[in-house]
């Protein structure tokens, strides 16, 4: 299970780490990690339009359509209502054209990231109570449904 071996590999790291994870490890607040999942990001911008597919048979000109569709969002009011940050992108990095979604998928999770740090300590972003044994993705769309 990819999941299971990611949580196997990073979790020793990050407990090793000088890091804080809100709810779970104490650590200097200049080093905070929080979990964050682009699919999230991109389903509150274009609901469930697909944007990208790893197999070269399933990548489409629609995904291309809807990845240019999620970037004009988050670059706009829709991206600054929704995390609080502005997005800007001053060398005109190419975040469409890679059919994977990677470059765009790295970019929802540094926006989601934002989030989280603008939210700030203790919590940023996560509900109190902190559940120790659940993780949670810093997005404003998931906490706001968990309310």
């Amino acid at each position: 299970v990819p999941v299971g071996l990611m949580f196997y590999e990073v979790a020793p790291r990050l407990r090793a780490a000088d890091v804080l994870i809100p709810g779970l490890q104490e650590g200097p607040c200049g080093r905070v990690v929080v979990e964050g999942y682009p699919g999230v990001a991109a389903r509150s911008l274009v609901g469930k339009l697909p944007y990208k597919a790893e197999s070269a048979s399933k990548q489409t000109n629609a995904q291309l359509q809807a990845r240019r569709l999620i970037l004009d969002r988050l670059l706009g009011d829709q991206g600054i209502n929704a995390y609080g940050v502005r997005v800007v992108n001053p060398r005109n990095v190419d975040f469409v054209t890679d059919p994977t979604g990677d470059r765009l998928d790295a970019l929802l999770c540094a926006v989601q990231a934002a989030w989280a740090w603008r939210s700030g300590p203790p919590n940023f972003g996560l509900l109190a109570p902190i559940c120790p044994t659940e993780g949670w993705i810093a997005d404003p769309n998931v906490i706001g449904s968990a309310r």
